[in-house]
């Protein structure tokens, strides 16, 4: 529908919703792109590849998963619709940042276990109420999205027991033999071990990460494992948990001197301060998110059914 001239300003609020949801301010790429640009005021666009596998062994792009692809990209355009429509933007970009992150998290998460949901054969119409509250819960249970979102410590003690036992023992010696400093664990780390691992396994862990090049440098006193080069391996499955840091797991962090053997610890990379619980406006949003998903239903897309 097109105003006359002199009410044009109010065209913005008559836009067909299909159309202005592919025509989001900071997506710089076609909808229908497999790999988006992206950009919220930064200095370079940023990627987000579709392309992910599900459990089925197809890919979240082939045609037989149109409608879940189609769903999962309205849903994230959705996310920070503008209230007002159109040109009158009544969100700030930072908003809309954190709103995207948000989404990014559910749908992350969705990929994550979209055997458990079974995505390939049902898609997003698969899902029912008590999947969504369920899911609602696990998101904002830890204010550290690393642990409520991708449940890193959990996957990262599975992957080194893996890891230590596919690497050869051999090899394992020389490392410690060649870096003694492996073999300590303080007893901070020990009171505090983050992994579901015995820590007389630590040392061992430590030098099966080395072998495999994911201890990077770090400071002059410590060295811990990159934990953007595991999210890789880890989280294949995903559009930006395989691209993320997560945090410092302060058990696998060892020194580089005796006398830095001491109940202190290298900096942790917070984002949420010192909460315990998520905040309200956190929470909010993520349950906005996933709730938001009814909303496909008016652009005739199969979704969840309340």
């Amino acid at each position: 529908m097109e105003m006359p001239h002199e009410l044009s300003f109010l065209n913005a609020f008559f836009v067909d919703a299909t159309r202005k949801l592919q025509r989001a301010d900071w997506l710089k790429s076609s909808f229908h792109d497999n790999i988006w640009r992206y950009n919220f005021d930064y200095k370079q666009d940023k990627t987000l590849n579709w392309n992910v596998d599900l459990e089925d062994g197809s890919t979240l792009t082939d045609r037989k998963n149109t409608e879940l692809l189609t769903g999962l990209k309205y849903m994230l355009t959705s996310a920070t619709e503008k209230v007002a429509g159109g040109g009158a933007d009544s969100n700030s970009i930072k908003s809309q940042a954190i709103n995207f992150a948000r989404a990014i998290h559910v749908i992350d998460y969705l990929l994550l276990h979209s055997a458990e949901y079974e995505l390939s054969t049902y898609g997003l119409a698969g899902l029912s109420s008590n999947n969504l509250k369920s899911i609602l819960t696990t998101l904002t249970y830890h204010p550290d999205s690393s642990e409520s979102v991708y449940g890193w410590r959990e996957r990262m003690s599975s992957y080194c027991l893996s890891l230590l036992e596919s690497t050869d023992q051999n090899l394992i010696n020389q490392t410690l033999a060649t870096i003694p400093e492996m073999w300590v664990v303080t007893p901070d780390q020990e009171d505090e071990n983050e992994l579901n691992v015995e820590p007389h396994l630590i040392p061992s862990i430590r030098a099966a990460l080395y072998l495999k090049g994911y201890y990077t440098k770090g400071n002059q006193r410590w060295n811990s494992p990159n934990s953007a080069m595991l999210s890789e391996v880890l989280y294949k499955k995903t559009l930006k948990g395989k691209s993320e840091s997560k945090s410092v797991i302060k058990i696998l962090t060892y020194y580089k001197s005796a006398s830095d053997f001491r109940r202190e610890h290298p900096p942790v990379r917070v984002t949420t301060g010192e909460r315990k619980t998520i905040t309200p406006t956190a929470f909010n949003g993520y349950k906005a998110s996933i709730y938001s998903m009814g909303k496909l239903h008016e652009l005739g897309i199969p979704a969840p059914v309340s």
